[in-house]
């Protein structure tokens, strides 16, 4: 199964032949902000991949065809297609296994600990930002149009493989376990609709010395590092959001 697509081709490239000696490059990506973020192996991925799309009009092989292609291992390059998705589109089984373990829990102080779990089955992981409910009717008829669906989608391992490629400091997520992905389904509904709001969360997180393991622990105590489960518990984000780490 394909891995998707490179969005626009068809409008920006025109080979009538597949496997053409070359591509075009346009001068517009001197003032893509999109490109310019990209780090330099993303930047160069991203054109290896261009050129492996035009042998099938656009169309980008399965993941373990492509990383063996670019010679990259499957999660390497599972983070690194994550960063591009202004220019990949993605198809809606082409994500990593989420069978994942986490590492040895973190210390942290009594006041740092979040203990709630969230509860799956409240309807609160199923109703939008706008607070409008969600029925099994409106997702099969699509009578409240195709955003409500798409935002009812969690694309949990895609968030994980962000996390792990923005904040590559703190601890992975090798176990998806029901409760953390209640968090970051609550998360994605209520607070983080996107992607990019999630890299933007992400890079806040980044610029916490104290969330990243860099400011000295207490009474003799070895630094505290924030994990995704920690990040997407609910008054933990929101202390995060309003910059309480930020100090």
């Amino acid at each position: 199964m394909a891995l998707g697509r490179i969005k626009n081709w068809a409008k920006f490239q025109h080979f009538k032949d597949r496997r053409p000696p070359w591509i075009k490059l346009y001068r517009d990506i001197l003032d893509d902000r999109q490109w310019h973020q990209l780090d330099g192996e993303a930047a160069k991925c991203l054109v290896m991949i261009w050129l492996i799309a035009s042998e099938d009009s656009g169309q980008i092989p399965a993941l373990g065809d492509l990383a063996f292609r670019l010679r990259k291992s499957d999660q390497e390059l599972e983070s690194i297609v994550t960063r591009l998705s202004h220019w990949v589109e993605r198809s809606d089984n082409a994500l990593i296994s989420t069978c994942y373990q986490v590492d040895a829990p973190e210390t942290e102080t009594e006041t740092e600990v979040e203990t709630e779990l969230p509860n799956l089955s409240d309807e609160r992981l199923d109703v939008p930002a706008s607070g409008n409910s969600v029925t099994d009717a409106d997702m099969q008829d699509g009578s409240n149009g195709p955003e409500i669906a798409d935002r009812k989608r969690c694309p949990t391992a895609e968030i994980v493989a962000l996390y792990h490629a923005e904040l590559s400091d703190l601890p992975r997520v090798e176990k998806i376990t029901d409760a953390r992905a209640g968090y970051i389904r609550q998360r994605w509904l209520q607070d983080l609709p996107t992607l990019d709001a999630w890299r933007n969360y992400f890079a806040d997180v980044r610029r916490s010395k104290f969330l990243m393991g860099l400011a000295p622990g207490r009474d003799g105590k070895p630094p505290f590092r924030a994990d995704l489960e920690w990040l997407t518990k609910p008054s933990n984000f929101a202390k995060v959001s309003e910059g309480k780490y930020h100090r």
